[in-house]
């Protein structure tokens, strides 16, 4: 199950329309958790014959909609939670907490963000030692994770040496 806080257009978001398609097709089961129900790529994910999730409340709030993940990972867990993008990572890996499931995160971008909300960069250290895998799409981004505490990432293998 990805986690993202909404299915509107943004990079990570359409890559996530490009990928989750091929591995569908590939024999995983996919579904995706968004905070925020609709968006402008839920029926391209549809189409694909995709899950899209939604919160069972009209207006459920991200607070509503973590409760929500919360209460279907307790109900119905997937294997896998796959957290992408900062909201999507501190809610939902919270509401996770207690459930038998693997988690997963992706972070595609520097935490520049953590410098304008005072503690992230904290509760994200304390999140990082919760996930089962770590994944960074650069060597920047691999070296800010193992400074925040997550568990020592591999180098990518066109990195290592010979």
């Amino acid at each position: 199950m990805i986690v993202i806080p909404a299915l509107g257009i943004g990079g990570t978001e359409r890559h996530l329309v490009q990928v989750l398609p091929r591995l569908q097709a590939a024999g995983f089961e996919i579904a995706v958790f968004p905070f925020k129900s609709g968006g402008t790529l839920a029926p391209a994910l549809s189409a694909a014959g995709i899950t899209v999730l939604s919160s069972p409340n009209q207006k459920p709030g991200i607070l509503r909609a973590a409760l929500a993940l919360r209460q279907h990972c307790l109900s119905d867990p997937p294997e896998i939670l796959h957290f992408f993008l900062p909201a999507a990572y501190l809610l939902g890996t919270a509401a996770s907490l207690g459930c038998r499931v693997r988690r997963l995160m992706s972070r595609r971008s520097l935490a520049r963000y953590q410098t304008r909300y005072p503690g992230v960069r904290w509760l994200e250290g304390k999140l990082h030692r919760r996930m089962h895998g770590v994944l960074a799409n650069s060597s920047a981004v691999r070296q800010e994770l193992i400074k925040e505490g997550a568990p020592p990432l591999p180098a990518p293998s066109h990195l290592q040496r010979r």
